[in-house]
């Protein structure tokens, strides 16, 4: 069976693959694969459909937002850690030297999407300092915003410009999300194309279903608009905690093993046994 037209069938994404992921693909300093590891952990710790951040463009300046729904480095506000009333758009922020420390990242996406019944997309979703995994992101994001090498508002937030005689932008696409995906799940004896674009949105939702949290901060965290959830950001009193990262350990990988041992037995050919009927 192919698991692309059975996404039913495809795993969900977990916190320990995550983390193991930051290791193989952020630390190890090559910027096509940490550029690959930022799209793969803003997916799954906001929730987020793969085309949301993976590449299909570009625009030459900011978007209009009527017709997109991916995030662009002109959805992000960089709030200073000293004032917090001082909020820095991507361009601002990287033209200013020396840089301002920043105490929390704001993204708005806009667009005409509706999130189910509710109203037009526009929420904002926080990166922030919170359980160790959310801390060593919302650095490891920030270090982000330098190594992309440039500063163009109209790119994704998951483009880099390349260091070369002829520099060229480079853009993730949802293809190196997929293959980073079954890379980790190899590395854990999770061997076979098991992971799919919907392992990530699937995978930080269920994560905040394991954890206990509520209906509305889940909805909230898959793309449904809560003001209520929202409010304690806004005043910059508490940790980003209603994300995947901030879950913790709470879908273990055994599981995650043992349910690819279910798909795959299950994808084997079944024998039909014809009886011969005595009369």
């Amino acid at each position: 069976m192919n698991l692309k037209k059975a996404p039913s069938k495809s795993l969900v994404w977990i916190l320990e693959l995550n983390v193991s992921a930051r290791t193989t693909f952020w630390l190890t300093g090559n910027q096509d694969k940490q550029m690959t590891y930022i799209a793969t952990t803003l997916l799954f710790h906001f929730s987020l459909r793969i085309g949301e951040i993976a590449n299909v463009g570009p625009y030459g300046t900011a978007p209009n937002f009527l017709d997109d729904h991916r995030f662009y480095w002109c959805d992000i506000l960089l709030e200073d850690a000293t004032t917090p009333s001082v909020q820095y758009t991507f361009a601002k922020f990287k033209s200013i030297t020396p840089r301002p420390a920043i105490g929390l990242i704001f993204l708005l996406k806009n667009s005409s999407k509706t999130s189910g019944r509710i109203q037009a997309d526009g929420k904002p979703y926080f990166l922030g300092p919170g359980t160790d995994e959310e801390t060593a992101f919302f650095h490891d994001f920030l270090r982000w915003v330098e190594i992309c090498n440039h500063g163009l508002e109209g790119e994704p937030i998951c483009s880099r410009l390349s260091h070369s005689a002829k520099p060229r932008m480079k853009r993730t696409t949802s293809k190196e999300v997929v293959s980073l995906m079954n890379a980790i799940g190899a590395d854990h004896d999770i061997l076979g194309s098991h992971f799919t674009g919907k392992s990530l949105r699937g995978g930080g939702s269920s994560a905040l279903s394991a954890a206990g949290h509520s209906d509305a901060i889940m909805l909230n965290s898959v793309g449904h608009v809560s003001h209520a959830s929202n409010q304690h950001y806004q005043t910059g009193t508490a940790s980003t905690n209603h994300y995947a990262l901030g879950t913790g350990l709470t879908i273990s990988l055994l599981d995650v093993q043992r349910t690819a041992t279910i798909n795959k037995l299950n994808r084997q050919p079944k024998t039909r046994k014809h009886l011969a009927l005595s009369l």
